[in-house]
């Protein structure tokens, strides 16, 4: 083989190299989605679209498995909960779910996501050796603290329920604290709404009980 086509090799290599970054740079920095929310929610705690598009030719199909960069294909990993954020484990057997990502808007109903997020949550628990958790719901401020309230609560049930026949032997009890206990605030310095301070209020939590 001549020097000349081998220089091109490994330029088009490199070219699918920089291509197969550049998707991964498409799936982290994806615009944020919230589902029917009529709010706008941080990117760290929610799912991104379907689909996202950087131009170039380049182009990132989340749900599905390959991306087309100017004619080459190259195998992308869908993102995942501990990428997006949108589940975050803070201890053996100690998480946080981001409301966005598992609800939609004022829903109670655990979207599909949830499904092999919330297994690999009772698969974790059962290797930790936990008898019984505390499954805690919370909100934003947005409505009324009694609606709110109603909201946690039957957030934190929906995960009691999809977890317990996962977890025989361990006692699950659900709680909804409403907007009592924020983590973020709400408002910028200069008084705006915050999105992504609400995004991160919207939440459940799962922890040992004490």
């Amino acid at each position: 083989m001549s020097r000349g086509r081998t220089s091109g090799a490994a330029g088009s290599l490199l070219a699918a190299s920089a291509a197969v970054a550049a998707v991964s740079l498409v799936l982290v920095a994806a615009p944020a989605w919230s589902g029917s929310s009529p709010e706008p929610t941080g990117a760290a705690r929610t799912a991104v679209p379907p689909a996202a598009a950087t131009g170039d030719g380049v182009v990132a199909t989340v749900d599905g498995v390959t991306a087309a960069v100017e004619g080459v294909v190259a195998e992308i990993v869908p993102r995942t909960a501990s990428e997006d954020g949108a589940l975050e484990q803070q201890g053996d057997a100690e998480f946080t779910l981001a409301g966005d990502v598992y609800f939609d808007s004022g829903s109670a109903v655990l979207l599909p996501r949830a499904t092999a997020d919330l297994a690999a949550v009772a698969a974790q628990v059962q290797e930790a050796g936990v008898t019984a958790l505390q499954v805690v719901g919370h909100t934003d401020t947005v409505g009324s603290d009694e609606s709110n309230q109603v909201l946690s609560e039957a957030r934190a049930a929906s995960v009691v329920a999809a977890l317990q026949p996962q977890l025989p032997g361990v006692t699950l009890v659900a709680e909804g604290r409403g907007e009592t206990e924020l983590i973020a605030a709400e408002t910028t310095e200069d008084g705006q709404d915050d999105p992504v301070g609400r995004a991160l209020n919207r939440r459940v939590t799962v922890r040992p009980v004490p």
